[in-house]
């Protein structure tokens, strides 16, 4: 038997479908591509990210949005 040893480095998925709404699709693109700069070989996270992926929405500002003909308030968070 082979064990294997799977660290929360090796492998991260994630899949998110956005429809009609850029500005849920833009502040999804934002965090699909620090995934994509994190998970550069020998990548170390920088001290301050890069203004073009920073966002005004979170837990205490969420977007406004209309889904579905219902007001909803979003905002994209991960933790590992």
């Amino acid at each position: 038997m082979i064990a294997h040893n799977v660290s929360s480095q090796q492998v991260k998925e994630l899949g998110i479908a956005v429809f009609n709404c850029p500005c849920l699709a833009s502040d999804v693109s934002k965090l699909f591509d620090v995934y994509w700069q994190m998970g550069a070989p020998n990548k170390e996270l920088p001290s301050s990210w890069p203004d073009d992926l920073s966002t005004s929405y979170n837990s205490n500002n969420p977007m406004d949005v209309t889904l579905n003909d219902e007001h909803s308030a979003v905002y994209f968070s991960v933790c590992t």
